[in-house]
């Protein structure tokens, strides 16, 4: 979808992109309007992180394999070994502590000049 924003010249296509996931995908968990915002704070972050790996590469191959890296971490590794109190809202995927991190991570991978490459074999 990336791409495509790009292409059609959709002012501040990263930001659309993530928004458009982010909402898309909203995260429940207790406090559930906590964790729907955090979520939106996450998966908005780390939209800039998957868009630097996509538009840098020409691929969508490195933003695939964060994705299901992050994936495997946070749901087969961190959650099962989250106890205490609330630990979800502190470090599963709309806590607190993940959302500072994404836009920690969002800010280092948006410094600097941006290439965007293209993928050398375009689809009919």
């Amino acid at each position: 979808m990336l791409t495509r924003l790009v292409d059609a010249g959709v002012a501040k296509p990263i930001l659309t992109s993530s928004l458009i996931w982010a909402s898309g995908m909203c995260r429940s968990g207790p406090p559930r309007l906590v964790a729907a915002l955090l979520w939106m704070v996450t998966a908005t972050a780390f939209s800039f992180v998957f868009a630097r790996l996509r538009l840098e590469t020409g691929s969508v191959w490195p933003a695939i394999t964060l994705h299901s890296g992050w994936n495997a971490i946070t749901q087969a590794a961190f959650d099962p070994a989250s106890h205490g109190v609330r630990p979800e809202l502190w470090i599963g995927e709309s806590g607190i502590l993940v959302a500072l991190t994404m836009i920690v991570a969002a800010i280092v991978f948006s410094c600097g000049r941006w290439t965007i490459r293209r993928d050398t074999v375009e689809a009919a």
